[in-house]
Protein backbone atom coordinates (compact mmCIF):
# COMPACT_ATOMS: atom_id res chain seq x y z
CA UNK A 1 0.00 0.00 0.00
CA UNK A 2 1.32 3.30 -0.96
CA UNK A 3 0.90 6.45 1.14
CA UNK A 4 -0.12 9.53 -0.70
CA UNK A 5 1.52 12.77 0.11
CA UNK A 6 -0.41 15.95 0.37
CA UNK A 7 0.10 17.53 -2.94
CA UNK A 8 -2.46 20.23 -2.57
CA UNK A 9 -1.28 23.49 -3.92
CA UNK A 10 -2.82 26.30 -1.99
CA UNK A 11 -2.07 28.88 -4.52
CA UNK A 12 -4.69 30.29 -6.83
CA UNK A 13 -6.31 27.58 -8.88
CA UNK A 14 -6.87 29.92 -11.69
CA UNK A 15 -4.89 33.10 -11.66
CA UNK A 16 -7.58 35.05 -13.39
CA UNK A 17 -10.61 34.09 -11.29
CA UNK A 18 -8.95 34.10 -7.85
CA UNK A 19 -10.75 31.04 -6.63
CA UNK A 20 -9.29 29.19 -3.69
CA UNK A 21 -8.87 25.49 -3.15
CA UNK A 22 -8.25 25.95 0.59
CA UNK A 23 -11.46 26.74 2.51
CA UNK A 24 -9.55 28.94 4.98
CA UNK A 25 -8.42 31.10 2.14
CA UNK A 26 -12.03 31.64 1.20
CA UNK A 27 -12.90 32.63 4.74
CA UNK A 28 -9.93 34.90 5.30
CA UNK A 29 -9.32 36.20 1.78
CA UNK A 30 -9.52 39.80 2.99
CA UNK A 31 -6.33 39.23 4.95
CA UNK A 32 -4.39 39.01 1.69
CA UNK A 33 -1.53 37.14 3.29
CA UNK A 34 1.50 36.57 1.17
CA UNK A 35 1.44 32.91 1.99
CA UNK A 36 -1.46 30.65 2.81
CA UNK A 37 -1.69 29.75 6.50
CA UNK A 38 0.67 32.50 7.44
CA UNK A 39 -0.09 33.28 11.08
CA UNK A 40 1.01 36.55 12.49
CA UNK A 41 1.40 37.09 16.20
CA UNK A 42 -1.54 38.61 17.99
CA UNK A 43 0.40 39.25 21.20
CA UNK A 44 0.31 42.78 22.53
CA UNK A 45 2.19 44.00 25.57
CA UNK A 46 -0.33 46.79 26.09
CA UNK A 47 -2.70 46.06 28.95
CA UNK A 48 -6.36 46.70 28.29
CA UNK A 49 -7.64 49.93 29.78
CA UNK A 50 -9.83 49.71 32.86
CA UNK A 51 -13.12 51.44 32.50
CA UNK A 52 -13.55 54.91 33.94
CA UNK A 53 -15.96 53.76 36.65
CA UNK A 54 -13.24 51.60 38.19
CA UNK A 55 -10.79 54.51 38.14
CA UNK A 56 -13.34 56.80 39.79
CA UNK A 57 -14.09 54.26 42.53
CA UNK A 58 -10.38 53.77 43.23
CA UNK A 59 -9.84 57.54 43.35
CA UNK A 60 -12.72 58.06 45.77
CA UNK A 61 -11.44 55.22 47.97
CA UNK A 62 -7.98 56.81 48.12
CA UNK A 63 -9.47 60.20 49.08
CA UNK A 64 -11.57 58.58 51.84
CA UNK A 65 -8.53 56.77 53.26
CA UNK A 66 -6.49 60.02 53.23
CA UNK A 67 -9.26 61.92 54.99
CA UNK A 68 -9.50 59.14 57.58
CA UNK A 69 -5.77 59.36 58.31
CA UNK A 70 -5.93 63.16 58.60
CA UNK A 71 -8.97 62.88 60.90
CA UNK A 72 -7.17 60.34 63.09
CA UNK A 73 -4.14 62.61 63.40
CA UNK A 74 -6.37 65.59 64.18
CA UNK A 75 -8.24 63.62 66.86
CA UNK A 76 -4.92 63.04 68.62
CA UNK A 77 -4.90 66.75 69.34
CA UNK A 78 -7.13 67.70 72.22
CA UNK A 79 -9.01 70.88 72.95
CA UNK A 80 -6.76 71.34 76.01
CA UNK A 81 -3.53 71.44 73.98
CA UNK A 82 -1.48 74.55 74.60
CA UNK A 83 0.50 76.42 77.24
CA UNK A 84 -1.09 77.56 80.50
CA UNK A 85 0.34 79.99 83.05
CA UNK A 86 -0.67 80.18 86.70
CA UNK A 87 -2.95 83.19 87.16
CA UNK A 88 -4.78 82.59 90.47
CA UNK A 89 -4.62 80.49 93.61
CA UNK A 90 -7.65 79.58 95.70
CA UNK A 91 -7.04 78.80 99.38
CA UNK A 92 -9.73 78.43 102.07
CA UNK A 93 -12.37 79.71 99.64
CA UNK A 94 -10.49 82.94 98.87
CA UNK A 95 -9.06 83.55 95.38
CA UNK A 96 -5.66 85.32 95.17
CA UNK A 97 -3.86 86.54 92.07
CA UNK A 98 -0.24 85.54 91.54
CA UNK A 99 0.81 89.13 92.37
CA UNK A 100 -1.03 88.94 95.71
CA UNK A 101 0.70 85.65 96.52
CA UNK A 102 4.10 87.18 95.68
CA UNK A 103 3.30 90.17 97.94
CA UNK A 104 2.37 87.78 100.77
CA UNK A 105 5.68 85.92 100.28
CA UNK A 106 7.56 89.25 100.38
CA UNK A 107 5.87 90.17 103.69
CA UNK A 108 6.45 86.71 105.16
CA UNK A 109 10.09 86.21 104.11
CA UNK A 110 11.26 89.81 103.67
CA UNK A 111 12.68 89.25 100.17
CA UNK A 112 10.99 89.51 96.78
CA UNK A 113 10.03 86.12 95.39
CA UNK A 114 8.46 84.98 92.20
CA UNK A 115 5.70 82.44 92.29
CA UNK A 116 5.02 80.95 88.91
CA UNK A 117 3.93 77.71 87.41
CA UNK A 118 3.01 76.52 83.95
CA UNK A 119 1.52 73.53 82.18
CA UNK A 120 2.23 72.67 78.56
CA UNK A 121 -0.15 70.05 77.15
CA UNK A 122 0.47 68.25 73.88
CA UNK A 123 -1.91 65.36 73.20
CA UNK A 124 -1.43 62.79 75.94
CA UNK A 125 1.70 64.40 77.41
CA UNK A 126 2.25 67.38 79.65
CA UNK A 127 5.19 69.30 81.09
CA UNK A 128 4.45 70.87 84.46
CA UNK A 129 6.74 73.44 86.12
CA UNK A 130 6.59 74.96 89.60
CA UNK A 131 8.92 77.76 90.67
CA UNK A 132 9.02 79.65 93.93
CA UNK A 133 12.27 81.62 94.00
CA UNK A 134 14.66 80.24 96.57
CA UNK A 135 12.22 77.63 97.87
CA UNK A 136 11.17 75.23 95.19
CA UNK A 137 11.89 74.57 91.55
CA UNK A 138 10.40 71.53 89.89
CA UNK A 139 9.70 70.47 86.33
CA UNK A 140 8.41 67.11 85.24
CA UNK A 141 6.98 65.34 82.23
CA UNK A 142 3.84 63.33 82.74
CA UNK A 143 1.32 61.33 80.83
CA UNK A 144 -2.19 62.72 81.13
CA UNK A 145 -5.63 61.25 80.71
CA UNK A 146 -8.31 63.59 79.42
CA UNK A 147 -11.89 62.48 79.80
CA UNK A 148 -14.43 65.12 78.87
CA UNK A 149 -13.28 68.16 80.86
CA UNK A 150 -11.45 66.13 83.54
CA UNK A 151 -7.66 65.89 83.40
CA UNK A 152 -5.61 63.38 85.36
CA UNK A 153 -1.82 63.72 85.56
CA UNK A 154 -0.75 60.06 85.76
CA UNK A 155 3.00 60.11 86.55
CA UNK A 156 2.87 62.41 89.56
CA UNK A 157 3.11 61.59 93.22
CA UNK A 158 0.58 62.31 94.55
CA UNK A 159 -1.56 62.27 91.42
CA UNK A 160 -2.82 65.62 90.25
CA UNK A 161 -6.40 66.07 89.10
CA UNK A 162 -7.80 69.02 87.23
CA UNK A 163 -10.78 70.42 85.41
CA UNK A 164 -10.74 72.20 82.07
CA UNK A 165 -13.22 75.04 81.54
CA UNK A 166 -13.74 75.44 77.77
CA UNK A 167 -15.51 78.80 78.21
CA UNK A 168 -12.64 80.55 80.01
CA UNK A 169 -9.91 78.22 78.67
CA UNK A 170 -8.64 77.63 82.19
CA UNK A 171 -7.35 74.54 83.96
CA UNK A 172 -7.94 74.25 87.69
CA UNK A 173 -5.64 71.84 89.55
CA UNK A 174 -6.34 70.53 93.04
CA UNK A 175 -3.08 70.60 95.03
CA UNK A 176 -3.04 69.89 98.78
CA UNK A 177 -6.63 71.07 99.19
CA UNK A 178 -6.01 74.30 97.31
CA UNK A 179 -6.90 75.16 93.72
CA UNK A 180 -4.36 76.49 91.26
CA UNK A 181 -6.01 78.18 88.26
CA UNK A 182 -4.07 78.26 84.99
CA UNK A 183 -4.96 80.55 82.07
CA UNK A 184 -4.26 79.54 78.49
CA UNK A 185 -1.60 81.81 76.98
CA UNK A 186 -0.78 79.91 73.78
Amino acid sequence: MELKTNETNYSYDNETEKTYSNPNDALFKSMEADEPYRVTSTYSNVKPQKNNATNIIIGVAIVIVCLGVIGFIYMQKHKCDGTYELSKVEANGVVYTVEEVETALLIQFGTPMTYDSSIKIDGKKAIVTFNVTGMMEDEFDTVIDISGNKIEFINTSPRLYGDYDPDTKEITLEVNGNAMIYEKVD
